[in-house]
């Protein structure tokens, strides 16, 4: 297979896990990425991992460490990165994509189409939108005091993403009102 292979988002992460901490077997991996909280950063499951790490072992980027063991299973199977996953990785976060637009969210969704909703379930939904938003706020919080006590790997890019994703949703928060007014400018829909 060739190194100029196309690399998914979790294959990036399963490697960069490997080139930064070292040789690991997939269970390691995934705890290592949930103890990251990766579903606060990338959208990847632990399913995908080990989709990414049997898939990779097949390729010039993971070398397994224990190849008398094939009956470990990819979640038991010790592999390591390669310099040419180092080489393919930071190609790959060199690409212009990473900085393009985010995908819409669910809410900006329901957002473009509840003008058929009605005043009922436009207040209930926003509701509910800003109490998210309010417990995710008083996560990521409790998260940057975590990670100002703690010697933790990575502290400081983990304290300026949770301060971007605290500003992120405090702006979403106080732009809910012009939005609940717009929606409800429109009007109610004729009832079915």
């Amino acid at each position: 297979m060739s190194c100029r292979m196309s690399l998914t988002t979790a294959d990036l992460i399963v490697l960069s896990v490997l080139i930064r901490a070292g040789p690991m077997h997939g269970y390691e991996v995934w705890q290592r990425l949930s103890d990251s909280d990766v579903g606060d950063w990338a959208s990847v499951s632990r399913a995908q991992v080990y989709y990414s790490l049997a898939k990779l072992q097949k390729t010039p980027f993971l070398k397994r460490l224990d190849a008398e063991r094939d009956s470990k299973g990819p979640e038991r199977t010790t592999v390591c990165a390669t310099p040419a996953a180092e080489k393919a990785v930071a190609a790959a976060l060199a690409t212009p994509a990473w900085t393009r637009r985010d995908p819409p969210s669910p809410f900006t969704t329901w957002s473009a189409l509840a003008q058929g909703a009605g005043a009922a379930v436009v207040d209930q939904q926003i509701a509910r939108r800003r109490a998210v938003l309010e417990a995710e706020i008083d996560r990521e919080e409790a998260t940057l005091l975590f990670l100002e006590k703690a010697a933790v790997q990575d502290a400081e890019i983990g304290h300026a993403l949770a301060k971007m994703a605290i500003a992120r949703m405090r702006a979403e928060l106080d732009e809910l009102g012009a939005l609940d007014q717009a929606l409800r400018s429109r009007g109610d829909p004729a009832e079915p």
